[in-house]
C-alpha cells in the first residue's frame, strides 16, 4: 500500500496528504488536505476545515484543549471516523480513527483560524512515512 502526498508551497510550504473524512453521525463526507505533522500526538481537523465542513462543535461532547508550538486552542473529541485514502493499487485505503480531534472556533485568537488540518503520529505511526523533498516524493506505506 502507498498512500501518496504532495508537496504544497501555500499556506505552509510543508507535505500534505488529502483524505475524504466520513463522519457518519454528523452526515459529514468530504475532502480535506491533512499537512502530516510528526510532532502532532493525534489528527485534528483544525478550524477552517470545521467550519467548511459545517461541523457544529457546540453539538459534541468531551471538550479539551489542545497544546501545541502555536500555542493552544479550544477542541472536542469524535470517534469512529474514517479517513479515506486514494491508493495507488487498490482505489482507496480506509483508515478508521478511534478518536480525533476538531478544533472550535476561537474568536479569541482569530489568527488560528488559518492552521492546517493535521494528520498526526495516531495515524502515522501505524506506517513507514517516506518524505524526499529533493525528488519531491511523500508517501505513507506498510512495506
Amino acid at each position: 500500500m502507498r498512500l501518496y502526498g504532495y508537496f504544497n508551497q501555500a499556506p505552509t510550504p510543508a507535505a500534505y496528504i488529502s483524505a475524504v473524512v466520513s463522519i457518519p453521525d454528523l452526515n459529514v463526507k468530504a475532502t480535506v488536505q491533512f499537512l502530516i505533522d510528526t510532532g502532532a500526538t493525534k489528527t485534528v481537523i483544525m478550524e477552517k476545515d470545521v467550519g467548511r465542513l459545517g461541523i457544529d462543535c457546540s453539538r459534541l461532547s468531551n471538550p479539551s484543549r489542545l497544546f501545541g508550538i502555536g500555542g493552544d486552542i479550544e477542541a472536542c473529541q469524535m470517534a469512529g471516523v474514517d479517513f479515506i485514502f486514494d491508493e495507488e493499487e487498490r482505489g482507496e485505503h480506509t483508515e478508521r480513527l478511534e478518536t480525533i480531534r476538531i478544533a472550535s472556533r476561537n474568536r479569541e485568537k482569530p489568527e488560528k483560524f488559518g492552521l492546517p488540518s493535521m494528520l498526526g503520529r495516531d495515524v502515522l505511526n501505524k506506517y513507514r512515512l517516506v518524505y524526499d523533498k529533493r525528488k519531491n516524493s511523500v508517501f505513507i506505506t506498510d512495506e
